[in-house]
């Protein structure tokens, strides 16, 4: 693998804690959903509960001090064995590579009911992310930043060394390597308007396979890459800069400060402004 990809894995390896806390749930029989992110959680209090998710004959039995955890868009539902509400804490979160690929996406995990010495490990994060999270919601305190990437990446190890996936995530990025001048190239050009041509270029291809083999490797298409990429980017410069818009516009190819400020609100939910004065940045 080209070490240019490898460098930019390393540089944008990702996590967020997308939102958690401990709850008390009453649970007789729930309807089959799925969550949009990776669930991790714990069962605090005494009881029994019965987890049934896609791929299993045979309901999970979950106890005090069992820690679960459910893949982003898994089908699941619980079943209560007894009349008592239990205490979850809990948490939805994303690791991410390449600024905005799921990682875990990547790797195929399936759901894992984690041994005890494990379970206890990760209630104990799971309770200081939660603890964390109370303190400073919108992520203005940079040591608490730092905690909750720190404590991210322990349960990104955890669930890496108990997960039962036959993906091995380097021959995933092998398979990435084809991209990597596309990658580097919009890197490179975040300041410029870029195109699906350009980018079919860097690695030989006409604009509709190019299209195609992207986003069937990557999840979605080379444009909103780039967008993405470029999101990112004037999230880091309102945060890191005090430049104005015009310049944060100018650095990123948009043809004027309202252009970008559209393209950013449509993207985040914020104005710049908005984002800067309240230095809302993801984890």
């Amino acid at each position: 693998m080209k070490k240019e990809l490898l460098k930019l894995v390393d540089e944008s390896l990702g996590f967020h804690y997308v939102r958690g806390g401990e709850k008390t749930v009453a649970i007789n029989s729930t309807t089959w959903a799925a969550n949009p992110e990776n669930v991790l959680s714990s069962m605090i209090s005494d009881g029994e509960v019965s987890l049934v998710y896609q791929g299993i004959e045979k309901p999970v039995k979950r106890r005090k001090g069992d820690t679960f955890f459910i893949p982003a868009g898994i089908v699941r539902r619980s079943v209560r064995s007894d009349p008592t509400k239990h205490l979850y804490c809990w948490a939805h979160l994303q690791f991410t590579i390449l600024y905005d690929i799921d990682l875990l996406g990547l790797l195929e995990l399936k759901p894992i009911f984690f041994p005890k010495k494990a379970s206890e490990q990760l209630t104990i994060w799971l309770k200081e992310l939660a603890r964390l999270y109370r303190l400073d919601p919108n992520r203005e305190n940079f040591e608490s930043m730092v905690t909750v990437k720190s404590l991210g990446f322990s349960i990104l190890g955890t669930l890496l060394d108990h997960s039962r996936t036959e993906i091995n995530i380097t021959d995933k990025l092998v398979n990435l390597d084809r991209f990597s001048p596309v990658f580097i190239y919009i890197s490179n050009h975040l300041d410029q308007k870029i195109s699906l041509s350009k980018l079919a270029e860097q690695v030989n291809l006409s604009p509709f396979h190019f299209h195609r083999k992207f986003k069937q490797a990557i999840g979605f298409s080379p444009l909103e890459y780039a967008r993405r990429r470029k999101t990112k980017r004037a999230q880091e410069l309102l945060l890191s800069t005090d430049w104005p818009l015009s310049e944060i516009a100018d650095a990123l190819g948009f043809p004027d400060p309202f252009t970008f400020s559209k393209s950013f609100k449509q993207r985040t939910g914020f104005a710049p402004k908005d984002y800067r004065r309240n230095t809302f940045a993801p984890i």
